[in-house]
């Protein structure tokens, strides 16, 4: 205000200097900074009053001032000091070739933190010609958004938008990813190639500063949240290398944690402290599950110690511990302190700490990734896959080591409503809420094709062969879909609600189907008759028919289970009443014996004719609800999942023979 009226002002291309000319400095030149309204410098031409300026190049260096006495065109260095006489040089080049032009070092020049830096501040976009940071492109370069730089061409898989002068996707909507070979937009890509989630195309490698996840075949920032990345290999891998640890703030793997962080051999992890059942080795800043030759681990503090505390100060030779008392069949040896094992055998002294364990069923148990759900056993009893609960991935983890060895990401933001999988584990069919089911084909892990309803999908169940898949909706439909063609082959009309379940016989000759309108109904799978109709008092959540066709049990809403005869309409056998939650599923394992689960936590294997508990039966009795079982008949495997795990039980010891004679119509005397 205080310099007169302004006769001539310019504004640079990055917007962020003001230069202006007034009266009352008359051939003088001012430079201003818009973002703080500071004073950058001044020069004078002293030759009268200047009538217009503006600026000649990109970067702002090069400005032309019109006057009485005619045109000067200045070169402008904002990034010296106002007294610096060194020639204007490019603002962020260390050293210049021979022919004096600037040296590309990679760096970029920031006007709103008039610094030199690797990238850009948010707002601004990369000039690579100028190596400037610039708040719009110049005449003649494209905006590319996802990498925030101006482009005189566009990236494979991008078109030029010439109204905003920006970089635009070729593929939007549900193909997304843009195929440079067959100029074409797809849901996935070839195989071979891998997605590219930054500029969404197809790529025979992923960049440099990208992530490469070999089994979704994706590059991406950063590998999905299951993985961790190799930086020896810019691989995504379940785990670090050996001797390695994932910083989770780097989000790579490492062979050493950072400061105030520890190494957990157990996870592969860099923690801020060590799990409850590990110990924590000071030395080398390593949590252990067992301490080191010579330490024990001292559970009150989880660390490893050379003399355990007063309060437990026995040593255990079987784990490294410090314990209050030695254990059954070990004596305490006065001099050390420690826990011997009591024998009069050369073997005990070679293998110390051995003691038998009476198993009274065989289980293994595995956590659980976040939104994983619908956990289904493979048919050849090695494998377990898990749909995410959102976008239609899912995971395929290997039954014997718990590691992930099959993997698709999720490419929609729709919940997972029911899943499905083939008898020869080739397909897998994925409903969502918005009625369209997905389908993949596991045995290469690629995408078969999309099925499209109305109605949101609730209950998948695959046929005998692989071609057909039923599927139930919320409006009470039943559809068989042909999975080569993608068209509905029949219809099942008769619930008035969303079905829940669905199973049918060992032969497939008939389908039971379950529902809220608290109906039971079973169908002739060839005619689509229906052949009974059973009712109960409550919401029907799952069902199951016995491999003789002679049994049907249903799971209850109210927590009950109730056994029905095959062939008469509401003919009840029994009421099994020990669960004390909503019941989640239920399946026989054999003729006459029932496995269910609730969301009380318990699993309990039953007889169906007495609704009475077999020996040992019960394998949990609270605990987490347990969302989901699945039983493999060929394997004898029995899966059941919670919101944290997966754990599968080996059930032989309850398939015994047994004989059943059917006939009393009341009880026997």
């Amino acid at each position: 205000g205080r310099h007169g009226r302004v006769t001539a002002m310019a504004l640079d291309t990055t917007k962020t200097v003001l230069v202006t000319s007034s009266e009352s400095n008359p051939g003088k030149i001012l430079f201003w900074d818009v973002i703080k309204g500071r004073l950058l410098r001044r020069i004078s031409n002293g030759r009268g009053n200047i009538q217009q300026f503006f600026f000649n190049d990109e970067q702002g260096t090069s400005l032309v001032s019109s006057s009485d006495s005619g045109i000067v065109i200045w070169s402008i260095c904002l990034n010296q000091d106002e007294d610096s006489s060194s020639a204007c040089s490019s603002p962020c080049s260390a050293e210049q070739d021979s022919d004096g032009s600037p040296q590309d070092n990679g760096l970029l020049w920031n006007p709103l933190s008039r610094s030199c830096e690797k990238s850009c501040s948010s707002g601004l976009h990369a000039s690579m010609s100028t190596g400037h940071c610039l708040a719009a492109c110049p005449d003649g370069l494209f905006r590319l958004d996802t990498e925030g730089t101006c482009l005189e061409v566009c990236p494979v898989g991008y078109i030029r938008n010439f109204t905003s002068f920006s970089c635009d996707p070729k593929c939007l909507g549900e193909n997304p990813y843009y195929n440079s070979n067959s100029d074409s937009c797809g849901f996935t890509c070839p195989t071979g190639q891998f997605h590219n989630d930054n500029l969404k195309v197809c790529t025979l490698n992923c960049p440099n500063d990208q992530a490469r996840d070999d089994i979704s075949k994706t590059c991406s920032s950063r590998c999905p949240f299951d993985q961790v990345l190799d930086p020896s290999s810019s691989t995504c891998k379940s785990k670090c290398p050996t001797n390695t640890y994932f910083d989770p703030h780097s989000g790579r793997c490492q062979q050493t944690c950072p400061s105030q962080l520890y190494k957990d051999v157990q996870s592969s992890l860099c923690l801020h402290s060590c799990p409850s059942n590990s110990f924590l080795h000071e030395p080398t800043s390593t949590c252990m599950q067992s301490c080191p030759p010579g330490l024990y681990g001292d559970q009150s503090t989880n660390q490893c110690v050379q003399t355990c505390p007063a309060t437990t100060k026995y040593k255990s030779l079987l784990d490294n511990r410090c314990v209050d008392h030695c254990p059954v069949g070990y004596f305490t040896e006065r001099l050390t302190l420690r826990c011997r094992e009591i024998c009069f055998e050369e073997s005990c002294l070679e293998n110390p700490g051995v003691v038998p364990l009476d198993m009274t069923i065989s289980q293994r148990e595995w956590g659980l990734p976040e939104l994983a759900t619908f956990c289904v056993l493979g048919h050849d009893g090695q494998k377990v896959t898990c749909p995410l609960l959102y976008g239609g991935g899912y995971l395929i983890f290997d039954l014997q080591s718990g590691d992930v060895v099959g993997r698709q990401q999720a490419r929609s933001l729709n919940r997972v409503s029911a899943y499905a999988q083939s008898l020869t584990d080739v397909y897998a069919g994925i409903g969502f809420d918005n009625g369209h089911i997905a389908l993949w084909n596991l045995a290469d892990n690629r995408f078969h094709q999309t099925l499209k309803s109305k109605h949101p999908v609730t209950a998948l169940l695959f046929q005998r062969d692989d071609r057909f898949l039923l599927a139930g909706y919320d409006d009470g439909s039943i559809f068989t879909w042909d999975v080569v063609s993608g068209e509905k082959e029949a219809a099942f009309q008769g619930h008035t609600s969303s079905v829940t379940s669905l199973f049918l016989s060992d032969d497939g000759s008939l389908l039971v189907s379950a529902s809220d309108d608290k109906s039971i109904r079973v169908w002739e799978l060839a005619s689509g008759a229906i052949k009974n109709i059973y009712r109960y008092s409550q919401n029907i959540l799952s069902v199951s028919i016995n491999p003789e066709k002679t049994l049907i049990v249903s799971g209850n809403a109210d927590g009950t289970i109730t056994v029905w005869r095959l062939g008469s309409n509401n003919d009840l056998v029994s009421t099994f009443l020990n669960h004390g939650g909503q019941i989640t599923s239920v399946t026989f394992i054999n003729e006459s014996t029932v496995a269910s689960s609730s969301k009380d936590g318990s699993l309990i294997i039953w007889a169906a004719f007495t609704a009475q508990e077999l020996a040992g039966g019960v394998i949990l009795s609270d605990g987490p609800s347990i969302d989901n079982m699945d039983f493999d008949p060929t394997s004898r495997k029995l899966l059941y999942q919670t919101e944290e795990k997966y754990a599968v039980i080996t059930v032989d010891r309850y398939l015994q023979d047994e004989t059943v004679f059917l006939g009393h119509s009341d009880s026997v005397t």
